[in-house]
């Protein structure tokens, strides 16, 4: 999974969905295979994949998965397609899960990420009313 992280960070997302297709295929029952899921969704939605964001943060989440991330990526991929019922409902789970969600506190757990790529995720929460802080 270090490899597709690192190839997300430096922009080359198809490479990184390739290294996390392969962790999830060498390491099917990994307890942490939901990380991959969640950064292909992430990748997804970098790449505008909608359909396949909401796919695999899904898959994540139905993993038992609770990090925030993936919480974030369905309501901004779901607003992206239109789909504005399920942006409803799932801003209601991204704040059940995590009541003072701002992209303050996104940008502080994703200080790994390069600003702009970040940005990316900050302005699709900003469409979305996400405050700042």
């Amino acid at each position: 999974q270090a490899l597709g992280l690192a190839c997300t960070q430096t922009g080359r997302f198809d490479e990184g969905l390739a290294a996390y297709d392969q962790a999830i295929r060498l390491s099917p029952l990994d307890p942490n295979i939901n990380r991959a899921l969640m950064m292909r969704s992430a990748i997804h939605f970098l790449q505008e994949r909608y359909p396949e964001c909401i796919a695999d943060a899904e898959q994540a989440n139905s993993l038992g998965n609770r990090a925030h991330w993936t919480y974030v990526m369905l309501p901004i991929a779901y607003h992206r397609m239109g789909m504005e019922n399920l942006v409803s409902q799932s801003m209601r789970e991204l704040r059940r899960i995590h009541p003072d969600f701002s992209i303050a506190a996104l940008k502080s757990s994703g200080r790994h990420i390069y600003p702009d790529i970040m940005e990316k995720y900050a302005t699709a929460l900003r469409e979305l009313g996400v405050p700042e802080a």
